[in-house]
């Protein structure tokens, strides 16, 4: 049958409709697709940014715990008599922390 106001078929609008479809399908399932694949890339971060706070804290407390046997050494060496120097010299030595992976 031919529409006669615009000489167009009802196979051809068919056609045309049945292409919008499928278009705005396709366009939903790539948009499902982003937002999953956003998602998933947000989680990650957020599970990265938690591992990092939990090895900075980690970092920080084995660094507290090294100062403190660092400062009971130096009231050791106090105590035996060790001079001020020797003392001094060990008091400015840094505290190397390993890294914790």
């Amino acid at each position: 049958m031919v529409n006669s106001t615009k000489g167009i078929t009802d196979e051809e609008v068919w056609r045309v409709e049945n292409n919008r479809k499928k278009t705005a399908e396709h366009r939903a399932q790539l948009l499902a697709q982003m937002a999953s694949h956003e998602q998933k890339r947000h989680l990650e971060r957020k599970k990265y940014l938690e591992e990092a706070d939990v090895f900075a804290k980690q970092f920080n407390s084995e660094k507290a715990r090294l100062e403190a046997v660092k400062q009971e050494k130096l009231r050791m060496l106090e105590k035996a008599g060790v001079p001020p120097k020797y003392r001094a010299e060990l008091a400015k030595k840094q505290i190397l922390v390993a890294k914790i992976h």
